[in-house]
Order: C-alpha cells, then structure tokens, then sequence
C-alpha cells in the first residue's frame, strides 16, 4: 500500500522516521506502520490491545494463547518470536507471559 493512501485511510501520523524506509507511528491508534518506496507497506506493528488482534490475538494476550493458536515459533530472535504463516509472518514481543507488541511482515 502506498503512502498516500495510508495517510487517506490512516490520517496524518503522530510522527514519521527515516531515510529510505519510513517509520510511520500512530500513537491515538497504538500502531507503527514501516513502508518502502518500492513495495509500500512491509510491517504492521500493534502496540496497544485497542489496536487491534492478529489472528484473534491482541497485545496483553497470554503467550499461551499465541502458541495455541500458531504453535511453536518457527523462528527465535532475541525478544521476538517469529511465526511463518505463509504469505505472511507474525512476529511478537512479550513482557513476562504477556504479549507486548505484535508484527506482521510479508517475507520478500
């Protein structure tokens, strides 16, 4: 999706960062959006539970229920827990057993 229909459907954000990709927060919304110039919106990032569910998960969600919903993660980096959902990916963060911050990423 391009920036200009971001900003249609989204509004103006709360604050944009970067060169080349552009970080786009959206704090009244609780989301973070990254967009590349060639292939448009490439990260979706929830960051409060208002914001939204991915795959019927919100931020605040015990990692219990995460992993009974995709199963193991395919992939551990530091914080993040990646799991591979096909044409996308789902990356999340927790505090303690909470989930603190949910990704979704299509892979190149």
């Amino acid at each position: 999706m391009a920036l200009e229909r971001v900003n249609a459907v989204l509004g103006p954000p709360s604050s944009v960062r970067g060169d080349t990709l552009k970080v786009l927060l959206y704090e009244a919304r609780g989301l973070a959006l990254v967009a590349s110039p060639t292939r448009g919106v490439i990260l979706i990032r929830l960051v409060t539970r208002e914001a939204g569910a991915v795959d019927g998960i919100r931020v605040g969600d015990p990692l219990s229920a995460a992993r009974a919903r995709w199963g193991a993660p395919t992939e551990m980096h530091d914080e993040f827990q990646l799991f591979d959902r096909g044409v996308w990916t789902v990356a999340l963060s927790c505090t303690g057993t909470a989930v603190s911050t949910l990704s979704i990423f299509a892979p190149e």
